[in-house]
């Protein structure tokens, strides 16, 4: 208790020790009422006790305590400042204590220093310090001054420099302004050029209130122009009053420059400077490092001299190297060492420093060798090479060494070819290698040639190459001459392609290009050689065409000199007079070659020529029939024959043109034919439209463009006009070719062989028979398979098995019966069927199918889309077997059936065909790579190999045994084997293709689904006339798959049943044809009509699915040529239709020649319109009665009639007749 007392007693003492001032100080201002202190003076920069002496003004802060209220003109102010008055304080707080403030107005005051006294009151009445109080104000007006500035050096490259500066400051100058200032701010750094021009490179942030500022500064030269310069410094006080630039303490001089020192050479020569030192001996060479180099004109060498690192020249390292002043930055140093060589290349390191610090350190190498090692000789060749093999020729030659000489080199030219030293040869760098060249003789087939010596260093070497050597010279075979106007004359300022044909043994054109073949001509161009534009290689190397062109031709007789050399150059010179002349067949769009003979340049004749007379002969043929081209368009031929008025030769002969109002409305064009631009009987081809002839004779009129020579000129071109007429058959007429026609028909064998008709009889009962057993053998099998099935469940139940196993042995014994009877009949019904040929199954194997199972099935009414019935396991697996083939269509099924049976080869598609040529472009490029590398490998190895006695060159086993030696030799020769095996292989089949060609494509199309599609683009009223109905052909050409409906697929199934079959329908179809010509035409219809309905059927029965076959057979006329031939060519049309089925070949003599391919494609063109024929249900059921014997009757009566029996003979009647026997 006492404690707590004791420690209450301290604390109260504790606080009245405390509160004892404050009381006085209370106390004592309330006896002297008031204190005043002075809190602050300063100008706008707010720095105490210091204000600029311009543009500024003094500030004065004091605190007042006092017990009475105050107001600011209590407190009063005086100033020493001049022109300053007593005033008071401008405002003040409300309550103690008061802070009060003073401010003057802006001006300007003489740097010095300044009082100010703040009173309570009136400041001459107060004297003690409680009531008045003193502030001093220093004014500023004086700029800091740099003392000192230095630098650590004062030549640069534009780095660091470090500086040391000292500045001082002062508010005036005088000495009660010492150690009184605003402070430092900071110093900025400049750049002077000699032209006094000031670039500001650096500020230095002080921000100091000392007036005394020491301190060291980095300085980044680069910001410095290059050049002799001087670094100011201008010093700030924080009023930012800055000192002048003081080219006495404030700059330094300074040399600054950033260009590196560069090496122009650094070379390792001989003492006296003379080559370089690249080969030294093995005790080593003294050689002197030789270096010039360039550094700035401002700065020199750093101790004039280079340091580098010598040690691998025979040196040391850090080693100096002297270096003396060339001027303008120019320096030459060098350095002797004795060099010697090491492995790998030697190096030295260089450093250049000059005295701005700019260093440029580099490392440089020299190839020092000790030369012990023989130059080598890489190859002995002529220049003249072909597939990189050189050749020599017959006499003096130039033969070339290249060597490989890397050391001392062969400048002293001591290689020497032959034996001994005399025939020297001259040696010259090229390249990185040395070539050595000597003439020498060469003779017979093949010499050794060798060549020997030393390099400078006395190294030798010798070599030799066993070369081949060409005396053959070139010949020159035919020349073409060809008119640039596609002429097959020349005339003047024409212009001449000249082809010469060159054959040399090895080549006239070497690996190199180039080639020495010139002609010369004589008597109709400037006599001077001309070198050949070009030679192209013609199937082989040794074959070789080159071309010339000459201009502006004069006349005269074309004579030439060729002068040929071949790529050795073995050359001859032959004057040539006969050539061959090409020129451009007009009608074909042909170039076609005239026999050699002698050519001339022709003047042109200056007046108009008149020299020939022309008269068309008969047409051929003679009619054309309106009705035909009402179906198609054709050609008629007219034959012109040209008589000369005067001696004039002709030369050529065109068609100018035709135009008459019938050309204009019948023919589509014209073309004339001539066998030969000379003959004076050529051929106007006239293609007629496509429509009816409403004239019973049409007149052409046409010209002729003919050339011809006159009194040894070419004439001026002469137009020959002249009329061509062709006779036209009306609709209904009835004329000596329809009589030739009944003769052909009735007496043709196949109209009277009655002895088919029996025979096909025969052959559908056998038909019936077959189908019959098969049916009955198929029923058999289906209950035994059935029975099989519904007993197996039995075979385990012993009350049930042993009736099951009765039924199933009873039911075995009538099925092996069945088998019995079937193998015995399969065979004569196969053939009966067809499903079985003289060739083979026909369309049956592994991946055929059967028709016979088609046929039967469609009969029962089974196949997919018929009506719903039960399906035997034997007709179900048909039905799948149709299902799966279907898909792939009729073509698809007949293109598998005779690509496995007939063996035939199929025609490409121009896809394939480009695969082809593709695979063998490839083949070849890759064999070229691999025969390239074999013949590398062969080089490497051929000089190295002994010749064995008797030969003149290795052989190719021993060069091969060699190569084997070599590495990787093994698979070069299995490379190289392999892509000439492959190569052979893909121009095989390339070759192969190209022959069977890509024809089918469009055969293929033209048949198989095409027809509907263009008669359903046909016109009705076309329609209507050819009497089309509905939307194309009733099941078109692929609607049929048995070798039975085709005679033609008969023959050539060996289907010997169709063949018979077929005749019988042929032979009623020519009955039915000829009962048309005697019956229907005298009735009135044309004649037109009883051929298309012939031809259609012919085309049905004797083409038939034929078309399905030749696009996978590649060639028609393999199969249909012998058969036609057989059956005397009856699809041959008669009068008009002659025109567009036979196309006329003329010629002097008027035979003409029927092309078998435009044959077909006239009969198809016929089917198309015999759409409405076709839906007849009666038109082909040919197994009525006989129609041939009461038709044959009739046509004889008219034969009989017409050759004169009955009223005599007549003249036409005879020609008739004759024509017909």
């Amino acid at each position: 208790m006492r404690k707590d007392v004791i420690k209450c007693m301290a604390l109260y003492m504790s606080m009245l020790i405390i509160m004892l001032p404050l009381y006085i100080s209370n106390v004592y201002a309330a006896d002297t009422g008031s204190v005043i202190n002075v809190l602050s003076i300063k100008g706008a920069d707010g720095i105490k006790g210091i204000r600029k002496s311009s543009g500024d003004f003094t500030k004065v802060d004091v605190e007042v305590f006092s017990s009475t209220p105050l107001t600011a003109q209590n407190i009063q102010l005086k100033s020493t400042a001049p022109g300053a008055a007593s005033t008071t304080f401008q405002t003040c707080s409300d309550i103690s204590p008061y802070m009060c403030t003073w401010q003057s107005q802006t001006g300007n005051l003489p740097a010095g220093s300044y009082s100010y006294y703040a009173c309570i009151g009136n400041c001459n009445s107060c004297y003690q310090s409680s009531c008045k109080k003193k502030a001093t104000i220093y004014v500023d007006g004086v700029a800091p001054t740099v003392e000192t500035l230095s630098a650590d050096r004062q030549m640069t490259n534009g780095g660091a420099v470090k500086l040391h500066y000292k500045i001082t400051d002062r508010s005036c100058l005088a000495s009660v302004c010492s150690g009184k200032c605003s402070g430092i701010s900071k110093a900025e750094l400049y750049d002077l050029g000699e032209d006094g021009t000031k670039t500001s490179v650096g500020t230095i942030s002080i921000n100091s209130d000392s007036c005394t500022y020491e301190n060291d500064y980095n300085f980044i030269s680069s910001s410095m122009a290059n050049g002799e310069r001087r670094l100011c410094m201008v010093a700030y006080d924080r009023f930012m009053q800055n000192s002048s630039l003081n080219l006495g303490a404030g700059c330094i001089e300074m040399k600054k420059d950033n260009f590196q020192p560069s090496y122009n050479t650094v070379r390792l020569m001989d003492q006296t400077e003379s080559y370089d030192v690249k080969f030294v001996g093995d005790a080593g060479t003294t050689s002197k490092l030789v270096i010039n180099l360039t550094t700035s004109a401002l700065l020199d060498l750093k101790d004039r001299s280079l340091t580098g690192d010598l040690t691998q020249i025979g040196g040391s390292n850090e080693e100096k190297i002297p270096c003396s002043d060339l001027g303008n930055g120019k320096w030459a140093c060098s350095k002797l060492v004795n060099a010697k060589a090491v492995s790998g290349s030697s190096s030295v390191q260089i450093s250049a420093v000059d005295e701005g610090g700019n260093n440029n350190t580099q490392t440089f190498s020299f190839s020092l060798t000790s030369d012990s090692a023989a130059p080598v000789v890489d190859s002995i060749t002529t220049g003249n090479e072909i597939s990189k093999v050189p050749y020599l020729r017959g006499g003096l030659n130039v033969i070339y060494a290249i060597i490989t000489e890397t050391g001392s080199g062969m400048s002293f030219s001591k290689a020497y070819f032959g034996v001994g030293d005399s025939n020297r040869a001259t040696c010259s760098p090229a390249g990185d290698k040395w070539v050595c060249y000597a003439n020498i003789t060469a003779s017979g087939a093949a010499m050794v040639v060798n060549v020997h010596g030393e390099d400078d260093a006395g190294n030798a070497f010798a070599s030799a190459k066993n070369l081949l050597i060409d005396s053959m010279k070139p010949s020159l075979g035919k020349v073409i001459l060809t008119n640039t106007n596609s002429n097959p004359y020349f005339v003047t300022q024409d212009d001449m392609v000249v082809k010469a044909y060159i054959h040399d043994d090895r080549g006239v054109v070497g690996d190199s290009g180039a080639y020495n073949i010139y002609m010369t001509p004589s008597g109709f161009a400037d006599p001077n050689p001309v070198k050949a534009e070009s030679c192209e290689k013609n199937e082989s190397s040794t074959n070789v065409i080159c071309q010339w062109t000459i201009m502006n031709m004069a006349p005269g007789k074309v004579k030439i000199n060729f002068n040929i050399s071949d790529f050795v150059g073995n050359s001859i010179s032959m004057d040539k007079s006969r050539f061959n002349i090409e020129y451009l067949e007009p009608a074909t769009g042909n170039y076609t070659l005239l026999p050699d003979s002698q050519v001339e340049v022709y003047d042109v004749e200056g007046k108009a020529a008149d020299y020939w007379t022309s008269s068309p002969g008969t047409s051929m043929p003679e009619t054309v029939d309106s009705s035909t081209t009402e179906l198609i368009e054709h050609s008629v031929w007219i034959p012109v024959q040209l008589r000369p008025r005067a001696s004039a030769a002709l030369f050529s002969v065109e068609l100018s043109g035709c135009s008459s109002p019938d050309f204009s409305n019948y023919a589509k064009e014209a073309a004339l034919i001539r066998p030969t631009p000379r003959s004076d009987r050529p051929f106007l081809r006239v293609t007629l439209k496509r429509g009816a002839i409403e004239t019973e004779q049409m007149t052409f009129g046409c010209a002729l463009n003919i050339i011809s020579k006159h009194n040894g000129k070419i004439s001026q071109v002469e137009v020959e006009p002249f009329n061509a007429t062709v006779l036209v058959v009306s609709h209904g007429e009835f004329s000596n070719q329809v009589l030739f026609e009944i003769m052909r028909t009735a007496r043709g064998w196949l109209v009277r062989a009655s002895w088919i008709e029996p025979i096909s009889k025969i052959i559908s009962l056998f038909t019936k028979i077959c189908s019959l057993i098969q049916s009955v053998s198929t029923a058999i099998r289906d209950v035994t398979l059935l029975l099989h099935l519904k007993t197996t469940i039995c075979e385990t139940n012993p009350f049930c098995w042993p009736g099951a196993k009765a039924a199933r042995f009873s039911l075995s014994g009538i099925k092996k019966g069945e088998l019995g009877l079937w193998g015995a009949t399969y065979q004569f019904c196969a053939y009966v069927s067809c499903s079985k040929t003289i060739w083979g199954k026909w369309l049956q194997g592994d991946k055929g199918f059967d028709l016979s199972k088609y046929n039967k099935l469609a009969e029962e009414g089974k196949l997919p889309g018929d009506a719903p019935g039960t399906l035997t396991d034997q007709n179900q697996d048909a039905v799948n077997q149709y299902i799966q083939d279907r898909s792939l269509g009729l073509s698809g099924r007949l293109e598998r059936g005779v690509n496995s049976h007939l063996q035939a080869q199929a025609p490409v598609s121009a896809e394939q065909l480009k695969g082809y040529e593709s695979a063998y472009k490839t083949s070849d490029e890759t064999f070229i790579s691999a025969q390239t590398e074999y013949d590398t490998a062969k080089n490497k190895v051929y000089m190295k190999i002994p010749v064995l006695e008797g030969n003149f060159a290795p052989t190719t086993e021993q060069i091969e045994e060699e190569i084997k030696k070599l590495e990787g030799g093994d698979k070069i020769l299995s490379t190289y084997y392999s892509a000439q095996t492959q190569r052979q292989t893909a121009q095989t089949k390339f070759e192969q293709a190209k022959k069977i060609g890509t024809d089918s494509s469009s055969m293929k199309a033209l048949f198989f689904g095409t027809q509907s599609d263009s008669l359903q683009a046909m016109p009705e009223a076309e329609r209507k006339k050819l009497g089309i109905q509905g939307s194309g052909l009733v099941g078109g050409l692929t609607a049929w798959g048995n070798p039975q409906n085709s005679l033609i697929l008969s023959i050539a199934t060996g289907c010997i049943p169709g063949i018979f079959l077929n005749l019988q329908k042929a032979r009623q179809i020519e009955c039915q044809y000829l009962s048309c010509i005697v019956n229907d035409v005298p009735a009135g219809m044309p004649l037109a009509a009883c051929t298309k309905v012939r031809n259609f059927q012919w085309c049905m029965f004797i083409f038939g699915e034929i078309f399905q076959v030749i696009p996978f057979l590649g060639s028609i006329k393999n199969i249909l040529s012998p058969i036609l031939s057989m059956l005397k060519d009856p699809l041959t049309l008669i009068f008009g239709i002659m025109g567009y089925v036979c196309e006329f070949h003329p010629s002097d003599s008027l035979m003409t020649a029927c092309h078998l391919l435009n044959s077909i494609n006239s009969v198809i063109n016929i089917v198309k319109t015999m759409e409405e024929i076709m839906n007849s249900k009666d038109l082909f059921n040919l197994k009525g009665t006989d129609s041939c014997k009461e038709t044959l009757a009739k046509a004889d009566g008219i034969i009989q009639k017409s050759l004169g029996v009955a009223t005599g003979t007549t003249t036409g009647a005879a020609n008739v007749a004759t024509a017909a026997g």
